[in-house]
């Protein structure tokens, strides 16, 4: 397992729905790997990149999309 402990670093407003990307070197086969901010919670998953900005990977913003799929989950049978 890897893991890079880093903050945001900057958004890409070009993706539709825009997403954030953080510095950190993991590349191919890290995609679905999750983001987990201090508190626990899902913050992104990693997406995608770009070619010419190495070490940043892009996922879409999920805090409070997740939080709600996981209590979902949870109380179903």
């Amino acid at each position: 397992m890897r893991v890079c402990d880093t903050g945001w670093f900057r958004d890409d407003s070009s993706a539709r729905p825009a997403t954030m990307g953080v510095s950190c070197a993991m590349t191919g086969g890290s995609s679905g790997g999750s983001w987990v901010t201090s508190t626990g919670a899902v913050a992104s998953v990693v997406s995608y990149g770009y070619q010419g900005l190495k070490n940043v990977p892009f996922g879409p913003h999920q805090e409070g999309e997740a939080q709600q799929l996981y209590n979902q989950a949870r109380s179903s049978p």
